[in-house]
Parts: C-alpha cells; structure tokens; sequence
C-alpha cells in the first residue's frame, strides 16, 4: 500500500492506491457487482449485461435495451433497471427479460439499485440526461408494489445498504454528497443525515461499502475514486487519470479486490453513446461488507 500523502493544508493524510487494468471491450459499464465469483456490469449503452472472470475475460448474459444497476432477489433471479425509460427489469431462465414493474409518468430513467436482506429493492429513478442535475428520489419496491421514500433529490445514483441492515446510503450526485437513511422494520426510511459533504467538483456516482462502515465511491468526471468514512474522512484515494470515476465493487474470494469500472468519453459524446469502458483492479486491507 502506498504511504499516505496531504491532500491539501489541514486535510486529513490519505493514502494513494493505483489500479492495474483487468478487461476492456465495451462502450460504458455501470452497475457494477462481483457475485458468483465474477464481476457483473451493465454495458450501458452497448445494450448488454456481462461479466469479466479475474483474469479478464468477458462474456454477454443478455442482450437489453440500456441495462443499469444490477441486483438479485433471494431466488436467485437476476433484477436490473433501465437507463432513458420507468421498468425494471428480471432475466428469465430461459433468457428472456420482462418488466417487474412500470414507473410510467413518474419516471423517465431508472439508475442504480440494489437488492437488500428479504429481496427488497431500493433503486433511485430521475429524469433523464446527462451533464446537468436532474430531479429524483429512491423508491421502494416489493411483491406489494412500489413506493417512493426519499424526498426529491439532485440526481440520485449510488445506492447501498450498510453490514448491519440499518442504514441505506445513496450518492446525490449533483449535491456532490453522501446521505444516509435508517432503514425501517417495514423497508421503508426514516430522516435523512449527511454521510459526506464532498463539495464541488467531487460528484459522487456508483458505491460500494466495506466491513468498517466506509464507501468507496466513484467521482465521475472528477476521475478518481476515494475511501470515505462517515463524516466525510477520506482515507484512500485512487486516481483515474483521462478516465472518468464510474462505479467500484470489492470482490474476490476474500473481498479484497476492489473493481473498478472507467470510461474514457464526455457528457456530449455519451449522451449519443459514445466511449470506451474499462474495468480495473486494486487490492485494498478492508474487505467488502453488506450489499452490494
């Protein structure tokens, strides 16, 4: 691990990690999970859901119209949001998709989600678009149907649920901050709390969440990655030079390796679905906790 280095005056010491590439081949990744052994990933706007194994080989699951955030219910089953229209989504054994459920009017893009103990899913949902904030909330969805439970938010995006099961964490993008919300015996969520106020231009993007508590989160445009504790200590820091921060995932056989989805493109040319995705890799001490 590399010996911590200042930030900036008064901030706190925070070691600087590198990354090693592990695949690339397709347009955009997001949704980024590591289950069965391999690292899953939406290749947004290249219309398929895939997986790399650890030595970087890709392969296609399924064949959709702009899959997003990944999870999967108790049995099994594979859910996923769409990017740019209201359904979420499930992969049939037979390799189908179908709709779980149809937003309508209340939504015109679905993001991240995720997939919590029971097969709760929280996901947020925003107007669609790239490169501006964009209005949002985070909504329950159970066998019961569906209900909103954040207020509205400046973009929500990231989304994960603490080791514990008490606390959901989402990333508000354009508010450049983490929030947290306990989780209620029935799903639903109580008073939000700052998480970490990462202040302009660290606009915080894909999460996940590490034994002790912490969030590695993506910083899009920003192009790096941090380690962020609650109250807004960061203690690590990855930097993806030329490549945006998009979404990282700790996995591996104890955990330990923490994935890293890239992308190399601009608001104008991925909003026409133009990049180049990449998927790297580091080695961190604290192991991934909690979901995803």
């Amino acid at each position: 691990m590399a010996p911590p280095e200042q930030m900036n005056e008064g901030a706190e010491l925070v070691c600087t990690l590198a990354s090693t590439p592990l695949a690339e081949g397709f347009v955009f990744g997001d949704g980024v999970r590591w289950h069965e052994n391999r690292v899953w990933f939406s290749d947004l706007h290249g219309n398929r859901i895939m997986t790399a194994d650890v030595a970087g080989n890709l392969a296609v699951i399924a064949e959709t119209d702009h899959p997003s955030g990944l999870g999967w219910l108790p049995d099994g089953t594979l859910v996923f949001g769409t990017f740019g229209a209201p359904y979420l989504k499930r992969l049939e054994t037979t390799g189908d998709v179908s709709v779980i459920h149809d937003f309508g009017p209340d939504a015109s893009s679905l993001n991240d989600l995720v997939v919590g103990p029971g097969g709760r899913i929280y996901l947020d949902l925003y107007d669609d678009g790239y490169g501006e904030a964009r209005r949002g909330h985070v909504v329950l969805v159970t066998p019961g149907g569906a209900q909103q439970v954040t207020e509205d938010l400046m973009t929500p995006n990231g989304i994960g649920i603490t080791p514990d099961q008490t606390t959901l964490i989402v990333s508000e993008t354009y508010a450049c901050r983490l929030l947290a919300y306990p989780i209620m015996a029935d799903g639903t969520l109580g008073d939000r709390r700052i998480f970490a106020d990462l202040a302009t231009p660290l606009r915080p993007d894909g999460l996940c969440i590490d034994e002790e508590g912490a969030v590695w989160v993506g910083t899009v445009d920003a192009s790096e990655f941090l380690r962020v504790l609650d109250g807004g200590v960061v203690t690590h820091r990855i930097p993806t030079p030329g490549r945006w921060a998009v979404a990282p995932a700790l996995g591996g056989n104890d955990r330990r390796t923490l994935y890293l989805l890239t992308a190399e493109t601009t608001y104008p040319d991925l909003a026409r679905g133009q990049s180049k995705g990449y998927i790297e890799q580091t080695r961190v001490e604290i192991p991934g906790a909690g979901w995803p």
